[in-house]
């Protein structure tokens, strides 16, 4: 799991649970590194909107009222519809694949033929690659 984030900005985190699943303690550090990662920090009146899918492990009544207190506030896609909705899939992630698909390919080309995987993505500029 570490190859994933090598390279990466100072204070990236990744976390996973051997059942690929998410549980409300991974949840729970999931959101505490978001809060501690927000420049300029998050308050009532520095609020931040955080969309979320219905899972159980997001929807703790406790985890609710205290995001609601520091200034976070909650948009939660209805539950089972976020294969459908995707909005980070439509909006970011989809056109930001397939620049670097068709990126990828010039690439290789300047540099020999190397490939790069997607775990490497991060470290393209960081390694001063002439990819993009």
């Amino acid at each position: 799991m570490k190859k994933y984030i090598q390279n990466c900005e100072p204070g990236v985190c990744m976390v996973a649970h051997p059942h690929a699943w998410m549980t409300k303690e991974l949840f729970l550090n999931c959101l505490c590194h978001f809060v501690e990662s927000i420049l300029g920090g998050v308050s009532p009146n520095s609020r931040h909107l955080l969309i979320l899918d219905g899972h159980g492990s997001h929807m703790d009544v406790q985890t609710i009222e205290e995001e609601e207190k520091i200034g976070i506030d909650l948009l939660t896609l209805p539950t089972h519809t976020t294969h459908i909705l995707q909005p980070l899939d439509v909006s970011l992630f989809g056109p930001f694949k397939n620049y670097f698909s068709s990126k990828r390919v010039v690439g290789m080309v300047k540099n020999l033929g190397v490939e790069v995987k997607r775990f490497e993505l991060v470290g393209l500029q960081v390694n001063n690659l002439n990819w993009l």
